[in-house]
């Protein structure tokens, strides 16, 4: 059985927009095999077209099978030191590529067991 999971994150989700511009632009080639290699962290989702992933860094993650918490438990705001590091990543991206990207921000992108 396949259950539901909030990835928290600090950063940008992969989103449509940037799977267009990485293929049809030509981004893609020989050294570069897919957003992997261009510091996007893919997440697994078996059910469904989407390819959930994000470039920066995971803050929480839990998943509907999981056990009752509070909400105060979530963490959503990055340290200094997690902020400085998803910038990083991001700046690396292409510049075609953060031309698409949604705003650096604390994002829930979901996945599947």
């Amino acid at each position: 059985m396949s259950y539901a999971i909030a990835n928290i994150i600090y950063g940008i989700p992969f989103t449509d927009e940037i799977q267009n511009r990485i293929e049809p632009e030509g981004v893609l080639n020989e050294e570069i095999d897919g957003p992997e290699d261009l510091g996007f962290q893919m997440l697994y989702s078996g059910s469904s077209g989407v390819r959930p992933g994000f470039c920066g860094v995971m803050l929480y993650r839990f998943d509907e099978c999981s056990e009752p918490f509070s909400i105060s438990q979530l963490i959503l705001k990055p340290t200094a030191e997690q902020k400085a590091e998803a910038e990083a990543k991001i700046a690396e991206l292409p510049k075609d590529v953060r031309e698409v990207c949604l705003p650096l921000d604390t994002y829930i992108v979901w996945s599947s067991s």
